[in-house]
């Protein structure tokens, strides 16, 4: 599978995290029927529910990603 050729990586939101989180929690999905329903890797769920069992809410929010804040300054 993979991304698009030039395409830019899925970002979702901690509150669409929990939607997925709560359907495996409650038993509603299993991960894979998730992962086949919205695209969604079946390891990229299960990592989802491991954060939340371990940090809760908290732990689902996306984290900053490092890199030079100037490059977008830079000419090629």
């Amino acid at each position: 599978m993979g991304r698009p050729k030039n395409g830019k990586n899925r970002e979702w939101s901690k509150e669409a995290k929990y939607k997925f989180v709560a359907m495996v929690l409650s038993g509603e999905k299993s991960t894979r029927e998730i992962g086949m329903e919205f695209n969604i890797s079946q390891s990229m769920v299960s990592k989802w529910v491991r954060q939340y069992n371990e940090g809760g809410m908290k732990a689902l929010e996306n984290k900053r990603k490092p890199g030079n804040p100037l490059m977008k300054y830079s000419k090629r």
